[in-house]
């Protein structure tokens, strides 16, 4: 699939919709831009933002909980390295 798109002053492209469709790409998603080695194509591919993956990694982390909150817990219940 291939099509020409130009870009803004500003340095921006837009993204046909149906290379969104096929990257699953919604508005304020991020994706990763990659130069080619000969410097002659970009490659785009979709990506997580790390906010999406928070609390995985701790189960019992809470969402909801404030910054403040959080930022108690972890003093009290982890251990610096």
């Amino acid at each position: 699939m291939q099509f020409i798109t130009t870009v803004t002053q500003k340095g921006q492209i837009t993204l046909p919709i149906a290379f969104r469709k096929q990257l699953s790409l919604h508005p304020y998603d991020r994706v990763v831009l990659d130069l080619t080695p000969n410097k002659k194509t970009i490659r785009v591919n979709g990506t997580e933002d790390i906010l999406d993956i928070a609390g995985t990694l701790v189960p019992r982390a809470n969402k909801n909980m404030s910054a403040l909150k959080a930022r108690e817990y972890m003093e009290n219940n982890y251990q610096r390295v």
